[in-house]
């Protein structure tokens, strides 16, 4: 096992799951709007979706590079230039602030929105297609085991993630909402710089 690779992983999937994007906005409103039960109970649901997303991949991605090994410079290529779109697209987007939440009862109710939400988003899948070959860590452990690893990593740091976000916005709440104006961080390139330094690290791998 190459520890280093898999440390590697986990760091980058921390500074992503980090990166400000419309999942962590929404979960941040949630808190700062409803309280922290409602952002919990959608972080895990969001989450929750990610279980399909990994089976997906697994199922059809691990399958092909088994018995076509030398696919996967090719598919860390294509997946450093999809994150390099992605990063380009965000740092040309105009800043925005959360999304508008509308108000419901209860943490199932929650819970079921933040899975559909993540469902309905293909791009998670194309994600981890790009994301999971740059940071294959065992020579001995069958493709669909690594991949299951990452996406047992990936649900567990996000909903790491999303928690302390949670906190953070029932902390902020009140600071949110002082003053004249609203108040918004500055998060705007973050979520693209973030991308941008993961593609290039796929590029490093590619050539390793």
């Amino acid at each position: 096992m190459n520890t280093d690779i898999l440390q590697s992983y986990m760091l980058a999937v921390f500074l992503l799951a980090l990166a400000p994007g419309p999942d962590l906005l929404y979960v941040l409103s949630l808190s700062v709007s409803r309280g922290i039960a409602a952002a919990l109970a959608t972080a895990l649901g969001l989450v929750s979706g990610l279980l399909v997303h990994t089976a997906l991949v697994i199922i059809g991605l691990a399958e092909i590079l088994k018995h076509f090994p030398q696919f996967k410079t090719g598919l860390i290529y294509l997946g450093a230039a999809y994150l390099f779109y992605l990063a380009i697209r965000g740092f040309g987007q105009k800043s925005a602030g959360p999304p508008t939440v509308k108000v419901t009862e209860g943490w199932s109710k929650d819970y079921k929105r933040g899975v559909v939400m993540n469902l309905l988003n293909p791009k998670v899948s194309l994600f981890f297609l790009a994301f999971f070959p740059g940071f294959l860590f065992h020579q001995s452990w069958s493709i669909q085991k690594q991949f299951g690893l990452m996406g047992m990593l990936f649900m567990l740091i996000s909903l790491v993630v999303f928690t302390g976000v949670a906190l953070l916005g029932a902390r902020l709440s009140r600071w949110l909402h002082k003053g004249p104006r609203p108040k918004h961080f500055p998060i705007r390139y973050i979520s693209p710089t973030v991308l941008f330094l993961l593609a290039g690290y796929l590029l490093l791998q590619a050539n390793s």
